[in-house]
C-alpha cells in the first residue's frame, strides 16, 4: 500500500478550499488517479472534513481516505498521522508515505518526516503550486522550521503507546470492515490515550512557542 498524506491548510467560512489548499488537494487527486498512492490520510483539525468533501468528489473513493482531526501543526500532523500509519500498516503493508503539501512548505515537512516517520517507512514528497505565496510566508515558515527543528531534537513524535489502539485492530479484523468505518469519535478516543506524558509536554510547549511567534 502507497499512503498519501496530505496536509490541511486554509478553507474558507463556507467550506471551499483556499487556493494554496486546493492546489494540495488537486495533487492529491492526481496522485490517487494515476496509482502513485492507494489511500490517502487528510490531516487538520479544521480544514480536514472540507478537503475530504472536495477529494471524493473529484474521485477519491471515499473508503480510501481517513480524516485526522485532532492536530494543528505541521509537527502534529505528522505525529497523529503516524498512529493511523500504525494501523494500516497492521491491515496492509504500507510500502511508501508521500507527503502532499505545497512546495514551499516541503523543506520542512521533509525534515519533520525525517525525525518522526523516517525511521520506520520509506519517504517520498509531491509538491504543489501556490498562486497566493507571499515574502512575508518564507519569514513566517523559516521561524517554524526553526521552532520544528528544536521540538524534534527534543523527541518530539518519537512514540506512542500503542496498546491503546489494539482494539481498533481486533474490530477490524472480526468484523472485516474499512479503518474508514471506525466511529471517529472512538477512533479520536484511542489515538488520545496513546500520547505519552512527555509528548504532552511538548506539545503544550509547541503551542506556546507558535502563540509567542504570532504576537512577535
Amino acid at each position: 500500500m502507497r499512503v498519501g498524506i496530505l496536509h490541511g491548510a486554509g478553507v474558507n467560512p463556507d467550506g471551499s478550499l483556499q487556493p494554496h489548499t486546493k492546489a494540495r488537494a488537486d495533487k492529491a487527486i492526481e496522485a490517487y488517479k494515476n496509482s502513485t498512492i492507494d489511500f490517502l490520510l487528510i490531516c487538520g483539525k479544521n480544514e480536514a472534513s472540507a478537503i475530504s468533501l472536495y477529494v471524493v468528489k473529484n474521485g477519491v473513493r471515499s473508503e480510501n481516505i481517513l480524516t485526522e482531526e485532532l492536530s494543528y501543526s505541521t509537527l502534529s500532523n505528522l505525529y497523529f498521522s503516524k498512529m493511523l500509519l500504525f494501523l494500516l500498516n497492521r491491515l496492509n503493508k504500507v510500502d511508501k508515505v508521500y507527503l502532499i503539501s505545497n512546495y514551499w512548505h516541503i523543506p520542512r515537512i521533509s525534515r519533520d518526516a525525517r525525525k518522526i516517520l523516517g525511521e520506520v517507512y520509506t519517504l517520498g514528497y509531491i509538491s504543489a503550486p501556490d498562486p497566493t505565496y507571499r515574502y512575508t510566508n518564507s519569514l513566517w515558515e523559516s521561524a517554524k522550521y526553526v521552532v520544528d527543528s528544536f521540538l524534534t531534537k527534543l523527541g518530539y513524535g518519537r512514540s506512542f503507546n500503542e496498546k491503546y489502539l489494539l482494539d481498533i485492530l481486533e474490530t477490524v479484523k472480526s468484523k472485516n470492515i474499512p479503518l474508514s468505518d471506525i466511529q471517529k469519535e472512538l477512533l479520536e478516543e484511542r489515538m488520545i490515550s496513546t500520547i505519552p506524558s512527555h509528548q504532552k509536554r511538548l506539545m503544550e510547549l509547541e503551542k506556546m512557542l507558535y502563540n509567542v511567534m504570532r504576537i512577535i
